[in-house]
């Protein structure tokens, strides 16, 4: 494309001039247009462990706020599943908020399949306990067949691994007990469930675990899998006699338990395969690896419980689900004591014990009461601090390697963590940078030991209430991180997580996993994080990420040497997204468009690995390249409202304000 002001030809997507900088006329609607386009396509993580199912079946769909059949009041629409879409409702008849799961046309279309899922239902209905959840009724409204039963509030056991990573031996007993002892209260009355996994396992906030969905896999149809076409169960849980079409009993369950155990422990399933075909095949066909490949921290005899429940002969495996949980309760008294889940005590008080006072003979001891304590014990407990609770701050990990080479991996897991946090709305996160020279105005080394002390310090200096702070170290060819989530107003510390690890030779793969672990943890805690966290499939390369925070410390001070970093970085990693926006950023100031728009241009090949802040910091600048700085000063306020004091984002966002003559 030609330039109108000095007469040079641009390549023909070039936006300025490469020589000197003036913009060129360029149709933006197409370039908007195909920002949309892409924009639409991104899709929501669907499971892939359905239960094997007739396929385009239809379902109809409920509204929330709706009400259905009469008196059913949608709240919200909670998934979908194998059979049919499943709702929060409230039954206005009895004011009572329950679940109701909708039949897909498919499967309510066979007559002989709603008899038989009838018949199951009024078995499964007998089964009263605490690690079950109740199924209700089977109806019908104009057409639409439906389930209600128990709404179970919490997050399933699917989610909970994804979200934080495989369990320690104790949490991992403590569930699976729980699921033993609602299997064999149904095994008594002789349901089996047939589809056990994950998903059908939900886990409230005190760790109880409910099983769902008893007797309903078995009546829904499905593809070629045995003669009469009956779905048997998941791919990923499935036992060799199911794959065959062969009679169930209680001991399939009890398989499917043993996967479920395997996925708790390790963070991943048994068998994996690229098509479910492949995956039921490998449960028949070959033999399970042992799940302390994949996690050295499961005692022995827990490992081989969990291959016993999983033997291909179902007669080696555990018969039943009470001897499994015998087994498990004699594996539990030997694990360490900071492993084992006691359960809540109960109230010493039996009876309930009535007095009856008089107000004058009550009230007048009480303030006294109350007054003694409050002069006795307030003078001597913590002094409260001045802080944010919402506002979190990553201290640097402590070094306990012995390799002073290995000190960047503090402040590296640092930065990476903070990263996240930076993108809640409410409170925010203090930026690395702020944290290590916090540290260094209280005379602390970064990386060395930090007592609660110097903690509630860097609370005090930063107005964060919630200080993140761990450990890693080195074992046998093994990294792991400890990490701590620390109430700093209180100098107590709220959750300490299980260790993360993996090959030393690949700390960016285990910084991300902490990462997970620690935003699915706070999630627990604080209403404003997200239940679920997004896995970075691809993290940066560790030298790449390195270079980065180094271009990043002195990208506000010296523009030259920044860039090297930055391009030490992308020639280290070049699938590494974020030092392009920064040295686009460079380029702009530098006024060499090209290589700006250059820098633009791969970075939005690679968007999916950038963060929020990140894209709203890309979108900003295409349509700054563009010529729409009413759109680019847009985006550069959404990244505001996640990092308040990025030095360089003000800049951009002085200057857009100034050039549209709107500045606040």
């Amino acid at each position: 494309m030609k330039c109108t002001k000095c007469g040079l030809k641009n390549p023909v997507k070039s936006h300025f001039c490469s020589k000197c900088g003036t913009r060129l006329i360029y149709k933006v609607a197409a370039k908007k247009k195909a920002i949309k386009k892409r924009a639409s396509k991104k899709k929501a993580y669907v499971s892939q462990t359905k239960t094997i199912k007739a396929t385009s079946a239809s379902t109809k769909e409920l509204t929330t706020g709706s009400t259905f059949a009469g008196r059913y009041q949608v709240i919200e629409e909670l998934g979908k599943g194998g059979m049919g879409s499943i709702y929060k409702v409230l039954d206005k008849k009895v004011n009572e908020k329950i679940a109701l799961k909708l039949i897909n046309m498919e499967t309510a279309s066979d007559p002989s399949t709603i008899d038989r899922f009838s018949n199951e239902l009024k078995l499964a209905r007998k089964v009263s306990h605490r690690n079950i959840c109740r199924m209700y009724d089977l109806s019908e409204e104009q057409g639409t067949h439906y389930i209600t039963m128990e709404f179970v509030p919490g997050e399933d056991l699917k989610n909970s691994i994804i979200r934080m990573g495989p369990l320690n031996s104790g949490k991992a007993i403590s569930i699976a007990k729980q699921l033993c002892k609602g299997l064999a209260e149904a095994h008594k009355s002789g349901v089996i469930h047939r589809d056990l996994k994950p998903q059908n396992i939900m886990i409230d906030s005190n760790g109880n675990a409910r099983i769902m969905d008893f007797g309903i896999a078995r009546t829904v149809k499905g593809e070629g899998i045995t003669a009469d076409g009956m779905v048997i169960g998941t791919p990923e849980y499935m036992s060799p006699e199911q794959v065959e079409g062969k009679e169930v009993d209680q001991r399939t369950d009890v398989y499917a338990l043993g996967t479920i155990l395997f996925e708790m422990l390790t963070g991943r399933v048994p068998f994996k395969g690229k098509s479910p075909i492949s995956i039921i095949f490998k449960h028949k066909t070959e033999k399970p690896k042992d799940p302390r490949e994949f996690n050295d921290q499961i005692p022995e005899e827990l490992a081989l419980l969990v291959l016993k429940c999983m033997e291909k002969d179902k007669e080696k495996r555990f018969q039943s689900a009470v001897e499994l949980l015998e087994e498990l309760e004699s594996i539990e008294e030997n694990l360490p004591t900071t492993e084992q889940i006691l359960p809540k005590k109960k109230s010493t008080t039996t009876k309930q014990i009535t007095l009856t006072f008089t107000w004058r003979r009550f009230l007048i001891p009480a303030f006294l009461l109350l007054a003694a304590l409050i002069v006795l014990f307030v003078p001597l407990g913590k002094k409260g601090l001045d802080v944010n609770p919402n506002k979190f701050v990553v201290a640097i990990f402590e070094n306990q390697t012995g390799d002073e080479s290995l000190d960047s991996y503090g402040p590296v897991a640092a930065d990476w963590i903070t990263q996240s946090l930076s993108q809640i709305e409410e409170g925010g996160a203090v930026s690395v940078s702020e944290t290590i020279e916090s540290l260094r105005s209280s005379g602390v080394e970064t990386g060395g030991s930090l007592k609660m002390s110097h903690l509630r310090d860097l609370a005090v200096k930063t107005e964060a209430g919630t200080v993140i702070y761990g450990s890693y170290a080195i074992t046998g060819g093994i990294l792991r991180f400890n990490a701590d989530i620390i109430d700093a107003g209180k100098g107590k510390s709220i959750h300490q997580l299980e260790p993360v690890g993996g090959p030393a030779e690949l700390p960016m793969e285990i910084i991300e996993t902490l990462r997970q672990r620690i935003m699915g943890t706070l999630a627990i805690y604080f209403s404003q994080i997200p239940s679920q966290t997004r896995r970075i499939l691809q993290p940066p390369l560790f030298n790449a990420y390195q270079e980065y925070l180094s271009g990043m410390e002195a990208f506000d001070q010296d523009f030259s040497q920044a860039l090297t970093h930055f391009e030490n970085s992308v020639e280290t990693d070049p699938e590494f997204p974020a030092p392009c926006i920064r040295m686009a950023v460079i380029y702009s100031y530098q006024e060499d468009f090209a290589k700006a728009e250059s820098m633009v241009g791969l970075a939005d090949e690679r968007r999916e690995r950038l963060d929020l802040f990140e894209r709203y910091l890309l979108d900003g600048f295409i349509a700054k390249l563009q010529g729409d700085y009413a759109e680019g000063l847009k985006f550069f306020r959404q990244a505001e409202t996640l990092a308040p004091e990025d030095y360089v984002l003000n800049c951009l966002i002085g200057f857009e304000a100034v050039r549209l003559n709107s500045p606040q």
